[in-house]
């Protein structure tokens, strides 16, 4: 695939899609508890929580490049 491809974006889930105001605090405590999230820009973004597995992963990855 050529960086100038993009793939179609899913649509946004109905509690992301329906918002027309600034994101706020309040709308990523609304999330699901299996979806994580972060306002850019008054923007919400959501995406599914990392599974323990690669959270342990990548603590002990950064654990390591720290003591370098």
């Amino acid at each position: 695939m050529s960086p100038a491809t993009r793939l179609p974006c899913p649509p946004l889930p109905q509690y992301i899609a329906a918002m027309s105001a600034p994101a706020r605090y309040e709308d990523l405590l609304a999330l699901p508890r299996e979806r994580v999230g972060e306002i850019v820009n008054g923007v919400p973004y959501s995406h599914p929580r990392p599974a323990p597995k690669h959270v342990r992963s990548s603590s002990a990855l950064g654990g390591q490049l720290a003591a370098c």
